[in-house]
């Protein structure tokens, strides 16, 4: 800890970051677990912000020529190359198996932790008590206590599961593969990077593309992963997708919900004849797509809890100045 900390006061935050995420300071509780939130903020600054691609969105061959749907890959076949083609020409890529099933046990356990808690703080325990799984980060907390709060946590407010996770995108391929796409070093939406346990009750039924409230211009993919055996038939929301590429964000529609959500007669307009998708997901199965799909949750109020995690990764020469980011 003391050679990390000496590199983070040095400026050496990236540094830091590698020496503390050797295996032998990684104990669950640990204060390294909480530095190393602290270190992946403030090694944004360090990386180098010029674009890994000239151009964006850039061109990648269809590697799903003949397909109309949701394109599906396994694991052991993720790449740069087979997110970015699927994205472009597709509007998004399922991996089925990401996560194995030991991993999903882990990352569920982790979210009852980090909820119950929170619950506890929220209920009047002292916030110490609540360590490790809830110790909030200030940097966009204000904004993460606002809408729709009660249904996720954020990553970096669980060092645990921040660490855990960050080794677990390592060790499936996902950060190799987010990297080339983008060719650079990608950092996280702190906001945006959340422990979901979606609540049952799902009434709305816009959809909405990430990017009308991320904003234009950026270079991102997110990484929705399915915890729970979730979709039509099996009790639990999935989500409700068009598979195809958008070329800009669609206006709302007068009667939408939000300013940022899309009515169906609108998405319908935009995209006539093209059907939806409501993929049946298995635990461990994952989503990418950037911010320009539509997409929304299952409606439904007879659903139980689904268990989730989201994950947005941004490309640091396009990176929003109103979010925190956190790198990978």
């Amino acid at each position: 800890m003391n050679a990390a900390n000496d590199a983070a006061a040095d400026g050496r935050a990236l540094d830091a970051i590698e020496l503390l995420s050797q295996p032998d300071h990684l104990q669950v509780g640990s204060a390294a677990q909480q530095r190393l939130v602290e270190l992946r903020h403030a090694a944004f600054g360090e990386l180098d912000r010029s674009p890994g691609r000239p151009c964006w969105p850039t061109t990648f061959a269809d590697p799903y020529p003949a397909e109309r749907g949701v394109p599906e890959t396994r694991r052991e076949q993720l790449s740069g190359a087979l997110i970015g083609g699927a994205i472009v020409n597709h509007g998004c890529l399922r991996v089925n198996g990401l996560l194995a099933d030991d991993a999903v046990a882990r990352f569920c356990d982790h979210i009852e932790r980090s909820f119950a808690a929170r619950q506890r703080v929220a209920d009047g325990a002292p916030l110490a008590s609540a360590a490790p799984w809830f110790v909030p980060f200030a940097p966009g907390q204000a904004k993460a206590d606002g809408f729709g709060h009660q249904a996720f946590i954020r990553v970096v407010d669980s060092p645990p599961a921040l660490c855990d996770l960050v080794e677990v995108f390592s060790a499936a391929g996902v950060t190799d593969a987010v990297t080339d796409y983008f060719m650079e070093r990608p950092a996280m939406i702190a906001n945006k990077w959340v422990l979901r346990r979606s609540p049952t009750g799902k009434i709305g039924t816009d959809f909405h593309q990430d990017g009308a409230f991320l904003g234009e211009g950026i270079r991102t993919v997110d990484c929705w992963i399915s915890l729970s055996h979730c979709g039509p038939g099996t009790g639990r929301p999935g989500i409700d997708l068009v598979p195809r590429r958008f070329d800009s964000i669609l206006p709302s529609g007068d009667d939408a919900a939000f300013g940022w959500s899309l009515t169906e007669h609108a998405l319908r307009s935009a995209a006539p004849g093209v059907e939806t998708a409501s993929p049946v997901f298995r635990p461990g199965d994952a989503l990418f797509f950037d911010e320009r799909l539509p997409h929304r949750t299952t409606v439904g109020l007879d659903l139980s809890v689904r268990y989730a995690i989201e994950s947005w990764f941004v490309a640091p020469s396009s990176y929003p100045a109103r979010h925190v980011p956190i790198v990978l």
